[in-house]
């Protein structure tokens, strides 16, 4: 079964300074999707698409943003507000149809029901509180307009069991998928086939039949490592 495939821009974070050139770098894999990623608030303000390549962003079947995680306190402050606003202007403008927040134990997430555009929560990794079904449950009950970007390799990070406990609970909640591979030890999202398994592609065709979009996060480690983008899209198409 052939599922929306999304890249993140995260993909390629190691190998430009320019964040401005990693879009047209994954364009050229013809994905059915891309996720913005702003990990870092200064990231929002410095982004600027060509024409042409909102023109692109405009035509794809789904496009997303990731709000910022790393030094950002979300809630009642003028920094947050700035960003909320301006992520609000992309958002419109790439034609997105979700934002994508973590959900810091010190952050408040009501701020983002003042802004015009669809909004999701992240399960986080093993290292951070947001990682389990009764946690994400407490997060959507707290903020029910919010929806559910279910982290795959979050996931697996802690208990890969988990999974079916997620589906389960918030099928109805889910608008994407993050897609990776990541072991207990953390550290950069990898790629998924690299680490194939049955328990893995049993897992997969779990997520698969959600019918969701897929957002691939695995991180190239260097200008080889690019090619393994299509590798990535070719494996999860074949499952």
């Amino acid at each position: 079964m052939k599922s929306t495939i999304c890249l993140s821009t995260g993909m390629l974070y190691k190998l430009h300074k320019d964040r401005n050139e990693i879009l047209p770098e994954l364009l050229k894999f013809k994905p059915d999707g891309i996720e913005i990623c702003f990990m870092r608030y200064e990231h929002i303000f410095s982004f600027h698409p060509t024409n042409s390549e909102l023109e692109k962003l405009k035509k794809l079947k789904f496009v997303s943003i990731h709000a910022p995680s790393l030094y950002v306190k979300w809630g009642e402050n003028p920094e947050s507000h700035q960003a909320l606003e301006e992520i609000e202007k992309i958002y419109h403008r790439v034609g997105a149809k979700n934002v994508v927040f973590h959900d810091k134990r010190d952050d408040d997430l009501s701020v983002v029901k003042k802004y015009n555009f669809t909004a999701s929560i992240e399960n986080d990794d093993s290292r951070y509180y947001l990682n389990t079904p009764e946690k994400m449950e407490k997060a959507l009950r707290k903020y029910p307009e919010m929806k559910f970007t279910l982290d795959f390799a979050h996931v697996l990070s802690i208990n890969s069991d988990l999974i079916q406990d997620f589906i389960n609970n918030f099928k109805d909640k889910i608008i994407e998928i993050h897609m990776s591979w990541l072991g207990r030890k953390i550290k950069d999202h990898k790629f998924i086939h690299k680490h194939n398994s049955k328990k893995i592609r049993e897992l997969l065709k779990l997520i698969k039949q959600l019918n969701e979009p897929i957002v691939f996060e695995s991180v190239a480690q260097n200008n080889n490592e690019k090619s393994l983008i299509k590798d990535e899209i070719d494996y999860i198409n074949r499952i």
